[in-house]
């Protein structure tokens, strides 16, 4: 340790010759790994500044970084999700930390919810708040020079054992002025896997202030998108050099700049250009649509569009400030079906307030809308879990919800099934999790049934998945499809079995 800190000291003390940065997504591995969009950003951004950035993605192979001479780096960024991905992030963060006094820089959501948490662990040497791009590039100058810390905005940081704040950054960075960094990894990873799909942003920040989303609070209500003609080069670039398939707009709300969005749909067709595309797109926006606009979408490739319903109760939208109401989905949903367009819903129950009168006015607007057509789909009625940052975590903790007190115990921390909600009581978290899986287990079958055998035979994977399929699904599906008729959710042993059998076996359903 003593050498550590003595190595430590003569980095920040000295000029360091390396130009060389690693950016690492720390994950599981994942057999359909998503492109890592924002580590992608920010290899480009150094790049752009004279740097040498590489990447190590964790969803292709969660023990590279054990090969890694981590001395050959001006610094190490480390990605950080709350929950399980950070498990994983503190794995590799220990194992350097081990073996080499490079300082290691913590971003993303959970850090910046929580820099003065994060930067307690011994793990951690810098927190980078919210958007990194211009932070990280300060911070590499910085001690590459073998300066301070002390003028970098938007970072949290330990010197000499003392925890230093900075002030924030007053102004978000243009997206126009990023690249996509898609040369800093191999496609073919993450393309192939995913049928042809190629994911690409657009904007950043959304200007609406939902309670259960983080996003509000990181892009301070603000929205920012990259001009018509950036996108449409940029797009250029991805169809000359990768032909995807289907491109997905990864991003907080695509359609927001509606004059800019009219452009890219029109210069996509006037291009040829014949990928499919999907986004996510809000209830009030589409509503808004004419029915040219709808055509145009149409006409450009959209095949699908994600959208919030989140309750079938107007009670329970407005309490979570979605701004929406469930006539406007209703009205969207719609006009999707009219155009060919697949509207996919997500939706979520178990929130603080809502009654079972509420809840059950959305499962039975999830029955209506899956009436207008077999090409709608109900993708997750999830539980609501508080997530750090919004405004719902704050209210979760008012109903006596315990938050974690470090990485360590924020890494055990899992979203999906919560009993630790003390709302949640008498069993009908139970109650929930059988009615969420249910849902989750209806939108596979229903995927599943509706495309190609080709995707059947990808999604479904080993033969062994392919039989397994074939004896339980069948009678998985008469119990799920009995219990949401009936709305029967108590005392679902059957259910317990499908999810042990699907997270030890059939982990695609």
């Amino acid at each position: 340790m003593q050498q550590q800190m003595k190595n430590r000291t003569e980095v920040e003390n000295n000029k360091l010759e390396t130009n060389k940065v690693l950016l690492i997504f720390a994950s599981e591995k994942n057999s359909a790994p998503r492109f890592p969009l924002a580590l992608l950003a920010l290899g480009a951004y150094l790049k752009k500044h004279k740097f040498e950035p590489e990447i190590l993605d964790m969803q292709k192979e969660d023990s590279d970084y054990r090969n890694v001479n981590f001395n050959d780096y001006i610094c190490i960024g480390i990605s950080s999700m709350t929950g399980q991905p950070l498990k994983k992030a503190l794995e590799v963060a220990k194992y350097i930390k081990e073996r080499s006094s490079v300082p290691l820089v913590w971003g993303g959501p959970h850090a910046s919810f929580f820099p003065e948490q994060t930067i307690k662990n011994r793990y951690v040497d810098i927190v980078v708040k919210k958007e990194a791009e211009e932070s990280l590039l300060d911070i590499v100058r910085t001690l590459k020079a073998g300066r301070s810390l002390k003028d970098v905005k938007g970072i949290t940081y330990k010197e000499n054992g003392v925890v230093i704040t900075n002030p924030e950054r007053s102004t978000f960075i243009d997206p126009s002025e990023l690249e996509t960094g898609y040369e800093l990894v191999d496609v073919n990873d993450y393309v192939e896997d995913t049928g042809g799909t190629f994911s690409y942003e657009t904007s950043r920040g959304c200007p609406y202030r939902c309670d259960f989303c983080y996003v509000s609070f990181y892009h301070r209500l603000t929205w920012r998108g990259k001009s018509s003609e950036k996108v449409l080069s940029d797009l250029k670039n991805i169809v000359e050099r990768y032909n995807p398939q289907h491109i997905k707009f990864v991003e907080d709300n695509f359609f927001v700049g509606r004059e800019r969005n009219i452009k890219i749909l029109k210069g996509i067709i006037k291009n040829g250009w014949k990928f499919s595309w999907d986004s996510a797109c809000r209830a009030d926006y589409l509503c808004s649509f004419t029915d040219e606009e709808m055509k145009l979408l149409k006409d450009s490739g959209c095949a699908y569009l994600s959208i919030g319903g989140e309750s079938g109760s107007d009670i329970t939208l407005a309490k979570m400030h979605k701004e929406n109401t469930v006539d406007e989905v209703r009205e969207a949903v719609k006009k999707c079906v009219k155009f060919g367009i697949m509207p996919v819903l997500s939706f979520m129950v178990g929130l603080p307030d809502e009654t079972k009168r509420e809840m059950h006015k959305t499962l039975d607007f999830i029955d209506e809308i899956m009436s207008y057509g077999n090409k709608v789909e109900v993708n997750v009625v999830g539980i609501y879990y508080p997530y750090p940052g919004t405004t719902l975590y704050r209210k979760a903790i008012d109903f006596g919800f315990k938050p974690a007190n470090s990485l360590e115990e924020w890494s055990e921390w899992d979203g999906s099934f919560n009993r630790n909600n003390p709302w949640l009581k008498n069993g009908y978290d139970k109650e929930l999790e059988a009615l969420s899986t249910i849902a989750r287990f209806r939108y596979f079958i229903h995927r599943l049934n509706f495309y190609s055998k080709k995707y059947k035979k990808t999604r479904l994977g080993s033969l062994q998945n392919r039989i397994l399929y074939k004896v339980f699904v069948p009678l998985f599906n008469l119990s799920a499809n009995f219990r949401w008729k009936h709305r029967l959710f108590k005392y679902s042993y059957e259910w317990d079995l499908y999810n042990l059998v699907r997270n030890y076996k059939f982990k695609q359903l």
